[in-house]
Order: structure tokens, then C-alpha cells, then sequence
């Protein structure tokens, strides 16, 4: 169809678009063609509008004027609802005439041939309500300075032509960025100086969200997509102008506007209609109830502490899937408490849909606290999220939304910089009171969460990744430790953290003995089971050769050094990433010393092998490598998973006794089947383990042993450690 715009609405601002767009069949055919929204969805907030500025007039005695009408039946629409004296111009013939026919225009209803830029026709002063529905939105593109001239024209002719004190322009309008300054600038601050129009008269703007039904033709997708109408009314009273308490008055009040109910800035109202722009281009109509929908939306408020441009909540919009429950329309909040955001129940589609059923409301609205931010208490949250979290409900809910959050315990988390670093000297004062400087910001965030087990409490210290908060790249347990023996605590890392006090006697310390991560933990249950090959090398009188592709912070290698260390020849850990190894010797306590056994290489993982990195020699293979491109969708990269790859892995393995443990993670079962097809091809013998907790799945491959469970799978581990 030609007459569909292309890219934006520039081509509106010429008669001959309207002339073309008129005449089409595919149009006309339409008998009426409304752009935005239709009469009975504006209905109700136009007679609450006219009643609240009327003055006591009946709708039967309002004059109404409908500039820039075109095809559509707003107009007619509005008499048959009552209003007494309707007048439609448009400055297409055609159209006008062919109006006149379509809905039989009887004496107190017209359809005029009129320029809205110049409608010399109609009196000052004389029109109730002047109501324009994608007039102005056609007229101003924002993109040229002649545009500029047209639409102050324009405004000029509605303020000489509705009356003031009893009179209301209303725009039907997207309220695109430039309109709505545009706007503004004219009716409030008065860019021009026209005091014909702005002296001794106070200037009211309020706006609201229309509420319409789903887009039913290609023009309305094309042009209008998920955009939101919004209907802005202009009140305009005029006073005394020797009242000085009313030109202050004056002053204050055309400082702000009326949003949906709440009074902003000028700024802020501007900030509000584009976000609930931006939302619905986003995410389609959020204010519509949809069975089974759940929507993510990153939601900022004010600046991080410490990192600037981070979201501060994430707010996951869960829809019931059950109809009898999506009738009550009602909604309900629900705060995770910090460090249990990946939770199964809280991340996962499944999860969400159990909460939903639980809360039993409509529209469940789950409150994430983002990393990066330091969140006071419950209440507080509360207080930050109640002018803007109502936008999120759906349409009709007009109640205050509970919040159904199994107590007030939001967490504690902590970011830490420079001042929690791993305590290196023990006589070095510690400030409480300096301030902490955080570093490595710009790709990672450190973070303290306080957590309670089953026995005791602790600190997990974690890693993020600054780009993808949701993912945890290294994290372990803190504990606290009585002090005894200077001998006996001589082996331990010790630190600090901002959420755990200690007293004189006590410290807090980093248990390098014990694995956090589900998947690291499955990597060492694993390789348990290839005991009878760590036998044979006892038997031997030889050690084992550790090679560790993906060092990370160093909690894998510090694992391995400590409980493994007797039956160990050497263990090489190697990591592309300088920063996230330097991390973790700064706060993880990764320290391979001065050991020749225990070294630490920065190199690229594939050119490390591919220079024949310990040729034939290695007994154990670790490989934990992602991709550092964020669109990857699974691990390990894809480089790892070719036959050149492999191929430089089997020149480091020892050709008698080897075993390689190879974590990967996939949302995807065909990218699950893909890797597992890879390695079958590779290897002899092959097994997995499948993490419950997450998508990882922890691969163990070897040509020379196979796995061997004794009896069970603990009795397994506490054989191997018993052998080691």
C-alpha cells in the first residue's frame, strides 16, 4: 500500500499524502478510519474532563470543535453521546463531502472544507471542547524549522478559539518527544512572548494513558505498532493581574504536570510518557493481562553508588495461567530477598509459574534487587518502588498493590572494594571508617552476601560479571573462626567484610576446603570416580601431572592444591584473563606462591596447547572456558569443541592413565545433543553429570580409564580421598 508511511510521519504534513490517502480503495473501504483509539475507549475520561472544567453545562449546550477530522467518526460519535453542537473541518474536500453523506449530518452537527492552521470561519472564544485525535501528530514531525511555524499556528488558533475558564483543547496524541516539548513550550513557558494568549491566565496540563484494544489493520501496526496514545488536556483560567499571589500561584503551577494522577516536573512528566513509550515498543501492551505472559523489565532509579548506568531492580511481570484467576484482576507484589535471585523458584519459567499459583493474583509483579546497589530495608524499597511500580499493573487495577513477600528480610549484601581485600598483614591497622575503592568496575562487581545454612552463618563472596549480573563467575564461603594456636591457624586466609563483624577473639576466613559451586563440586565427585587410576600411580611410587584450562579466580586450583597435594607432580592453572586471576589473588586468597609444583599461567587456552603444554605428561585435564563474546549461548566457546581442539588436548594427556573433566552449560537440548555427539566422537570411554541446579553439565573423558562407582556415589569420594 503507497500510502503507508515510511519510517516517520514527515510526508503527513503535506495535503497532497492526504489527498492520495483518501482516495485509495483500501481506505475508504474502511468507512472511517480511527487513528488511535476509538470513541468509547476515550469516552469515559473526556466526560470526567468536561464535568470537572464545565461548570455546571450540560454536554447537550457543549460546542465542540474536531480540527484536522479526516475520515474519521469521533465527531458523530460524540453528538449521538450527547454533546449538543458538533463541528468537524478538514481541509480535503473529499473527504469532507463524502462525511456529510456517510453519517447524515442533521443541524446541530457539520462537516466544514477549513485549514486548521487558519479557521477564520469560527469566532473567538466560542468552542467548549477543541479536540484533535493525530492531527497535530500528522502535522509536526519535529524535522523541519517550516513545521515549526505550522504548528505554532496552529496552537494559536485553538487558544483564540476555545473559550478560557470553561474551555479545554485536547490533543489525542503518541506524545513522541518532540510533540510533547513542543507542547510545552508553547502552552506553559510561552516561547514566543504572546502575551495575547498567556497573560493573567493560569495554564493547567494534564495526561493520561488511553487504554486501547490490540491493532487491527497494517497501518495501525506500521505506523503505530505498541505505541501508547495518551490524552492531554490544556485547562486555561484567568485571574487578576494585579493579584500577585495569584501570579505566583501561576508561576508554581505551570512548573508542573499531571501524569496519570501523580503531579510531576516539567522534566520528569517528559521522562514518564517516554518510558511508558519505550516499554510498551519493548515489551507490546504490559497493561494487558495475557495468560501465561512473563516479562522482564530492567527498571533504573536513581544512580548506583558506585557503578553508573546499572538497573537497580529487575522486574519480572508474571501473568496467571489460570483464566478464573486472570478475571479478579488484581496484582500483587513480591520481593526477592537479595542472594536468592537464582533460585530455581525466582529464575526459572517454572518457578515463576509456582509463585503465581501460590499468590493466586492476576498479575504477579516479582521485584529482583540488582546488584551494585545498596538497598537499606524493606521499607525502603517500598517507598522507592510506590510512584513507579503502579505503571506496571494492569489496566483496571486502581487498587494499592500488596505485597505478598514472605517477611520484611530482604538480605544483606555488601559491594567491596580495596578495604576487604585478602589480609596480607596482620599488624596493619584497619580503618572502619575509610572509604572503600573499588576497582576492576568496569567488567567486574565484588560483592559480600550474608547467608545462614543449616549449621551456621557465612559470607559468600561472589564475582559478577558487570554485563551479566545475573551471572555468578566465582563465588565461596566465609567463615568465621575462633582463635587459637598461632601454628594452628597459620594455613588459613584470613579477611574481612563489611557484613560480618568480629570480636577480639575471633577472625573471619576463606574455606579453600570446601567447593560452593554445584558444577565445581560435580567436577571433583566426577573425577572420584577414576580412583582405580590414581591407585595405580600410588602403587607406582608416581605423581600426577594437573593441568587446569579456565583458572578463574582460583578456587578450583586452591581446592585441588589443598586436598590433593601428596599425590601431586605439578598443577599448571592457565586463564586468558589477567584481571579475573588478579581478583582472585587480591579476595579469593588464590596464592601459588613461590612452589614450583603449583604455577599459574595468563595465555589463551587453545595456543597454550597448541605450543605443547606439557606433551604427554598430563594425568588430569580441567577445562572450565567460556567465550568472551556475551552472544555465545553456550559453554565452552565454540573453538573447544573442533577436532583441532581436541586434537592438541591429546597431545598434552599422558597416553597411559588420563582422564579430562570438561564442564558445559546449554539452554538449548540441541546444543546439548550437539556437544555430547562431540564428544563421543572423541573419546573411548564417556560419561556425565548432570547438575540439578543449573544447565551445566560436567562431561568426564578418557581413552585409557573408565568411571567406576564403589557401591554408591559418596562411598566413591570418601574412598578417593581416603586413597589420596
Amino acid at each position: 500500500m503507497e500510502a503507508l508511511p515510511k519510517g516517520d510521519n514527515k510526508e503527513f504534513t503535506e495535503k497532497e499524502y492526504w489527498n492520495n490517502f483518501y482516495k485509495q480503495e483500501a481506505i475508504t473501504k474502511q468507512h472511517g478510519f480511527e487513528w488511535y483509539a476509538e470513541y468509547e475507549e476515550i469516552k469515559q475520561m473526556l466526560d470526567a474532563q468536561f464535568t470537572l472544567i464545565s461548570k455546571g453545562m450540560s454536554k447537550q449546550d457543549a460546542h465542540v470543535l474536531v480540527p484536522g477530522c479526516g475520515d474519521s467518526k469521533l465527531g458523530h460519535k460524540m453528538r449521538l453521546d450527547g454533546y449538543g453542537h458538533v463541528l468537524n473541518v478538514d481541509f480535503e474536500e473529499d473527504v469532507v463531502k463524502r462525511m456529510k453523506v456517510e453519517v447524515g449530518v442533521e443541524g446541530s452537527e457539520d462537516y466544514a472544507k477549513m485549514d486548521v492552521l487558519d479557521m477564520k470561519e469560527i469566532e473567538d472564544h466560542t468552542k467548549d471542547i477543541v479536540i484533535d485525535k493525530g492531527t497535530l501528530d500528522a502535522l509536526y514531525s519535529g524535522k523541519d524549522n517550516k513545521d515549526e511555524y505550522k504548528v505554532s499556528k496552529y496552537f494559536n488558533e485553538t487558544l483564540r478559539i476555545a473559550k478560557v475558564n470553561s474551555g479545554q483543547v485536547v490533543f489525542i496524541s503518541l506524545l513522541q518527544s518532540h510533540i510533547l516539548k513542543k507542547i510545552i513550550s508553547f502552552y506553559l513557558v510561552n516561547e514566543h512572548n504572546d502575551n495575547k494568549h498567556h497573560e493573567n491566565v493560569i495554564t493547567e496540563i494534564k495526561i493520561q494513558e488511553v487504554i486501547t484494544h490490540s491493532r487491527t489493520t497494517k497501518l495501525e501496526e506500521q505506523f503505530i505498532g505498541h505505541r501508547v496514545p495518551f490524552l492531554l488536556t490544556i485547562k486555561r483560567t484567568e485571574f487578576d493581574g494585579s493579584n500577585e499571589k495569584m501570579k505566583n500561584f501561576k508561576t508554581n503551577m505551570e512548573k508542573m504536570i499531571s501524569v496519570n494522577g501523580n503531579l510531576l516536573s516539567l522534566e520528569d512528566a517528559k521522562k514518564e510518557v517516554l518510558i511508558t513509550q519505550m516499554l510498551n515498543l519493548q515489551y507490546g501492551n504490559i497493561k494487558e493481562l495475557t495468560s501465561g505472559r512473563i516479562i522482564e523489565i530492567n527498571m533504573e532509579s536513581a544512580s548506583s553508588e558506585t557503578h553508573k548506568n546499572l538497573a537497580r531492580f529487575k522486574l519480572v511481570l508474571v501473568d496467571s495461567i489460570e483464566e478464573e484467576t486472570i478475571k479478579k484482576n488484581n496484582c500483587a507484589i513480591l520481593i526477592v530477598p537479595q542472594g536468592k535471585e537464582t533460585y530455581p523458584v525466582y529464575s526459572t519459567e517454572s518457578g515463576y509459574e509456582r509463585l503465581s499459583e501460590s499468590v493466586g493474583h492476576s498479575r504477579l509483579i516479582v521485584v529482583h534487587l540488582k546488584s551494585g546497589n545498596r538497598f537499606e530495608s524493606f521499607e525502603s524499597v517500598k517507598k522507592e518502588l510506590e510512584s513507579t511500580i503502579v505503571r506496571f499493573a494492569q489496566h483496571g487495577h486502581t487498587n494499592e498493590i500488596p505485597y505478598v513477600s514472605e517477611g520484611k528480610d530482604i538480605g544483606s549484601r555488601a559491594m567491596i572494594g580495596k578495604k576487604y581485600k585478602v589480609i596480607s598483614d596482620e599488624e596493619q591497622k584497619f580503618d572502619e571508617d575509610a572509604t572503600d575503592e573499588y576497582e576492576y568496575q568496569d567488567e567486574y562487581i565484588i560483592e559480600d552476601l550474608l547467608g545462614e545454612g543449616d549449621e551456621k552463618k557465612y559470607i559468600l563472596r561472589a564475582i559478577k560479571f558487570k554485563t551479566r549480573l545475573g551471572e555468578i563467575q566465582s563465588d565461596f564461603k566465609i567463615k568465621k573462626k575462633k582463635i587459637k594456636a598461632k601454628k594452628a591457624n597459620s594455613q588459613l586466609v584470613k579477611v574481612r567484610s563489611p557484613l560480618w563483624k568480629t570480636n577480639d577473639d575471633e577472625f573471619l576466613f576463606i574455606d579453600h576446603n570446601e567447593l560452593n559451586s554445584e558444577y565445581l563440586a560435580a567436577m571433583i565427585a566426577g573425577l572420584s570416580s577414576y580412583y582405580t587410576m590414581f591407585e595405580e600411580s600410588t602403587r607406582k611410587e608416581k605423581n600426577s601431572y594437573f593441568l587446569i584450562l579456565g583458572t578463574g579466580a582460583g578456587i578450583l586450583p586452591m581446592f585441588i592444591h589443598n586436598t590433593m597435594n601428596k599425590i601431586i607432580g605439578s598443577l599448571i592453572t592457565v586463564d586468558i584473563d589477567e584481571t579475573i586471576v588478579n581478583i582472585g589473588r587480591d579476595y579469593y586468597g588464590f596464592n601459588p606462591g613461590n612452589d614450583s609444583s603449583f604455577k599459574s599461567e595468563i595465555a589463551d587456552a587453545n595456543e597454550y596447547l597448541r605450543n605443547g603444554a606439557m606433551p604427554g605428561k598430563t594425568n588430569t585435564l580441567f577445562i572450565d572456558i567460556a567465550s568472551s563474546d556475551a552472544n555465545e549461548s553456550y559453554i565452552p566457546p565454540k573453538f573447544a569443541l573442533t577436532d583441532e581442539f581436541f586434537d592438541n588436548i591429546k597431545k598434552a594427556l599422558c597416553p597411559e592413565a588420563h582422564v579430562v573433566v570438561f564442564n558445559t552449560c546449554s539452554y538449548s537440548e540441541s546444543d546439548r545433543h550437539e556437544i555430547n555427539k562431540v564428544m563421543n566422537k572423541q573419546f573411548k570411554y564417556v560419561s556425565f553429570i548432570k547438575c540439578d541446579e543449573s544447565s551445566n553439565r560436567v562431561y568426564f573423558l578418557s581413552d585409557t580409564h573408565s568411571s567406576c562407582l564403589a557401591k554408591s556415589a559418596d562411598n566413591t569420594i570418601k574412598y578417593f580421598f581416603k586413597t589420596l
